[in-house]
């Protein structure tokens, strides 16, 4: 009986999986297409060119805030196919340390 009842429930989970539609179903192909777009954000420098006064100290304790600045830039991305890619990145920042 309990044989029985394994290959009942394998049949249902095989037919259930054979009925299952892919992730793929009805999205669009964006092969040969481009995307265009904007970035923006802050840059904070954590190195050893600046922080707080005496020794250095891992990460937050070398915080300084006005040593953040602002980013942008642009980027475009080809989708040669609708699993490969590529990326071009052009960003602009300013980097301050406390010195």
């Amino acid at each position: 009986m309990k044989n029985l009842t394994k290959v009942f429930l394998s049949l249902i989970l095989v037919i259930i999986n054979i009925k299952g539609k892919t992730q793929y179903d009805g999205l669009e192909d964006i092969s040969k297409h481009w995307e265009l777009g904007i970035t923006g954000g802050y840059n904070a420098f954590f190195g050893d060119l600046g922080g707080n006064k005496g020794k250095g100290q891992p990460f937050i304790k070398d915080f300084n805030s006005p040593t953040v600045k602002p980013l942008a830039g642009l980027f475009a991305n080809y989708f040669l196919y609708s699993w490969m890619s590529g990326q071009m990145e052009v960003k602009k920042t300013h980097i301050l340390t406390s010195f």
